[in-house]
């Protein structure tokens, strides 16, 4: 969500992710949970007042053998779930912008906030314990406001495609010094904007709700065929250099190899 920020020179505008299960649609879509209703919502709060959403919540997280049942999770754990996904989420954003913090407004937008809000009247009911199931996240970041990598072949000019895609390749392979897996790298993830007065482009990573981080006791192989088998340079490298290809574009892309075993 795009927002202005007040008593800012200039009418500075920034870009607002809020984690907030009742209107993550795309969430909803997938999960196939429908839009958020009166009756969702009445049922979730009896979830969580009988103590049931912390229950399934600890599970989700600590029970490797907790899994949906074949007719899905019912009305009251579906709220429960929507809420645990949207808190990994924030906390994946919020963890790779403290991990990334040398590299914010350079090579990922500066992140300007973080914030928690009381968004319910659910919370004057509810006992202290549980009333982080009625909170909202978010997190309000720079605002990249010109184009993605997918656009790039009806957005820049010819002359720049191979300096740029190198670019994006380079800024993704940065996650690797910090221990960190994206799973959801594609070049609509990466934004291209123009510095007139240093006449190059910048190219900035987006969107870091579906990372994931190395586990303390991981070995070094281990993280390696992880990190190898989601191939993120690849889905950046290899997919511009086919796309490019069908406009008679060479991008030679060559893997790194930097976790081959």
């Amino acid at each position: 969500m795009e927002v202005e920020l007040l008593n800012q020179p200039d009418n500075k505008r920034a870009a607002l992710k809020v984690f907030d299960r009742r209107f993550a649609s795309q969430l909803r879509l997938d999960y196939r949970v429908g839009s958020s209703t009166v009756a969702k919502e009445t049922a979730f709060v009896e979830c969580v007042e009988s103590g049931d959403a912390s229950q399934f919540v600890d599970r989700l997280r600590n029970d490797e053998d907790f899994e949906e049942p074949e007719e899905g999770w019912n009305m009251r754990q579906n709220g429960a779930y929507l809420y645990d996904l949207c808190l990994d989420m924030y906390e994946a954003e919020s963890t790779v912008y403290q991990r990334l913090e040398n590299l914010q407004g350079k090579e990922i937008p500066q992140l300007l906030a973080q914030f928690t809000l009381q968004a319910t009247a659910a919370l004057d009911t509810v006992l202290d314990k549980v009333t982080k199931f009625f909170e909202v996240k978010g997190v309000l970041i720079e605002l990249i406001d010109e184009y993605t990598l997918s656009d790039l072949p009806t957005k820049a000019p010819k002359e720049s495609w191979g300096d740029i895609c190198n670019e994006a390749v380079r800024v993704i392979r940065l996650l690797d010094d910090y221990s960190i897996l994206n799973e959801d790298v594609r070049p609509s993830n990466i934004m291209i904007t123009r510095q007139p007065t240093q006449d190059k482009y910048r190219v900035v990573m987006l969107d870091f709700v579906h990372c994931i981080f190395r586990e303390s006791g991981e070995t070094n192989k281990q993280w390696g065929r992880r990190k190898w088998n989601q191939d993120e340079e690849g889905a950046i490298g290899l997919v511009m250099r086919y796309r490019l290809k069908k406009l008679d574009y060479d991008f030679p892309f060559e893997h790194s190899n930097h976790f081959l075993e």
